[in-house]
């Protein structure tokens, strides 16, 4: 238990220099964002050189770095509060009900917060950087009078509306670490993930900026009139929460260009956590010092068993698919036998946590599978899907003969209960009624909108941990396969079969996931992802029993493998899949 908890703070340790230094490549990003956006509003197509010198100026004088260090205060707060949602595994979302509910969660209440401000700070910071009419909340209409720049107010609002609005779409998308397909470095995921992300920026920040110009010509005057209150000060121009106000071209533009970086902040801190964070750890095969305490010395097996931190295993079977195919010094570690012992504790402790990943993986996904080919039961019959309700027929008749056909196949030797027919009648007609006010509920779509469960999601769910699953197949049929060559004791031929078995199982439950078509429907933007992951694991999953079937092709009959095992091995052997 000590050297468990040794390794969990290690692994911690690297995860938080990790994030600590992904927080700080996001900072260095937000300059150079900063810096074009100050580019791009100082343009002066006439004069090129003064506005590339007014640039510069602007940039390196010390009002802008003190401006900038209270952004980057901010973003360094945020980053600091949204890092614990990459330590820990996703939330299951069981229906929108649920989502809005975790929004208003204790811990997500900072998060929250510092996203308004974010945006509130950014927008400030630009305005306060550029020269014109925009850059100041008030101005002095006369000697005595102090009037309201209303453009000022209306972009400032709009700062904390697109952080309002990052914050709850966040949540209503669980955020989790995706691995690339091909490894590269930190520096190249960045410079290849912020030239995708510009224009996903700007696209997406159209929609809430539209939304924030009908919010604002409805509401605008109410927050106006407030803030005119709060200040005593005046309005000098006409109010701009009318439609020809808010025709103005350039004032939206900058509601679309403020809100298009925040978005593109947002999106740069999550690339540089992925980027930090997917960089291989090389763990020990064996444990040298049953007293260590560094992620260096932590065991493969035990970083494979660490589902608490779910980054951790990811990076455990990131190492393993990586050893299996590259490594054969560290393979050869694998496949010796324990001194004293002779027993391949190495393999057996890495065989376990794989077998165990696919099998609970196949288990989970079964459930799912399961539940989508239920029937659905319509609301008069107050049944539960697949099953016949005890209490009402069609026509609402009560069976009065249920108890008697249960009671007559009962063994005679259990004693029989003592609850009075008045008792089971009360429970039942008190059960008819919760049921019949649940069906009326779920009836409205409304209700149903907010409270069902959503097979999707659970769906969606699951398949965020796919990714150990793909590497886990890799990686084991990897192994079985080079085990012919360099396994010279043989102790990955005793778990061949069981590895063949648990593989075909969950080829077997993909299938029926294909068939169901759960995805038809919807149209979410991570449904592309989560194609692409379906995808990924059917082929790892193929691929890893063609491997394993084309190199045991002449001995699967010394395998001992069960009939129906063989006879689904005879679509792979003939290549048929």
């Amino acid at each position: 238990m000590t050297g468990e908890l040794s390794s969990l703070l290690g692994c911690k340790e690297l995860l938080m220099w990790r994030m600590f230094m992904a927080i700080l490549t996001s900072i260095c990003a937000q300059f150079l964002i900063m810096s074009s956006v100050i580019l791009i509003i100082n343009f002066r197509i006439m004069h090129p050189l003064s506005w590339i010198a007014n640039t510069w100026d602007a940039v390196t004088c010390i009002r802008t770095w003190g401006y900038f260090l209270i952004l980057a205060t901010v973003i360094f707060l945020q980053g600091v509060i949204c890092s614990k949602f990459y330590l820990h595994a996703p939330v299951y979302r069981k229906s929108r009900f649920t989502i809005l509910r975790n929004i208003f969660k204790p811990h997500n209440l900072p998060a929250g917060a510092l996203h308004v401000l974010a945006g509130g700070v950014l927008t400030w910071l630009h305005l306060s950087l550029r020269d014109g009419h925009y850059n100041s909340l008030t101005i002095k209409c006369n000697a005595e009078d102090t009037c309201l720049i209303e453009e000022n107010f209306f972009l400032m609002l709009s700062g904390l509306w697109i952080g309002l609005y990052s914050f709850i779409k966040s949540h209503f998308s669980n955020i989790y670490i995706q691995f690339p397909i091909i490894p590269r470095s930190k520096f190249s995921q960045i410079k290849s993930g912020i030239w995708s992300l510009l224009p996903q920026a700007m696209l997406n920040a159209v929609s809430p900026i539209l939304c924030f110009v009908f919010f604002y010509y409805f509401n605008g005057g109410y927050y106006r009139e407030n803030i005119l209150l709060i200040f005593s000060i005046k309005m000098k121009d006409a109010p701009l929460n009318t439609v020809y106000g808010l025709l103005n071209i350039s004032l939206i533009f900058y509601a679309w260009l403020f809100a298009s970086v925040f978005i593109l902040t947002m999106n740069t801190m999550h690339l540089s956590f992925q980027a930090y964070l997917t960089q291989r750890v090389d763990f020990d095969i064996e444990q040298q010092n049953m007293y260590a305490n560094q992620i260096s010395e932590m065991t493969l097996a035990d970083a494979l068993a660490i589902d608490r931190i779910p980054i951790v295993q990811h990076l455990a079977y990131f190492d393993l698919v990586t050893l299996a195919q590259k490594e054969k010094s560290k393979r050869s570690i694998l496949f010796t036998l324990s001194s004293p012992g002779c027993r391949p504790c190495n393999w057996n402790g890495i065989a376990i946590k794989c077998i165990g990943l696919l099998t609970n993986f196949t288990i989970e996904l079964n459930r799912a599978c399961a539940i989508s080919q239920k029937p659905t039961s319509s609301p008069a019959t107050l049944c539960t899907p697949g099953k016949m309700s005890d209490n009402f027929f069609q026509y609402r008749m009560r069976n009065l003969t249920t108890a008697k056909l249960l009671g007559s196949t009962m063994d005679s030797s259990v004693p029989p209960r003592q609850t009075s027919s008045e008792d089971q009648m009360v429970g039942s007609f008190f059960k008819s009624k919760r049921d019949q006010f649940v069906t009326y509920l779920f009836s409205k779509q409304i209700i149903k909108y907010l409270f069902e469960e959503s097979l999707e999601e659970k769906v969606r769910y699951i398949f965020t941990n796919a990714q150990p699953v793909i590497w886990a197949a890799e990686s084991i049929s990897s192994l079985i396969v080079i085990s012919l060559t360099e396994d010279q004791y043989g102790v990955i031929q005793q778990d061949l079969p069981t590895i063949i078995s648990t593989l075909l199982t969950l080829k077997e439950a993909l299938d029926k996931l294909q068939k169901a078509n759960i995805f038809v429907k919807r149209t979410q933007s991570d449904d592309k992802e989560m194609r692409q992951m379906v995808t990924c694991l059917r082929s790892a999953t193929k691929r890893s029993i063609y491997r394993i079937t084309t190199t045991f092709r002449d001995y699967m009959k010394d395998l001992l493998l069960e009939p129906d095992t063989m006879s689904q091995l005879q679509s792979f052997m003939s290549y048929r899949e």
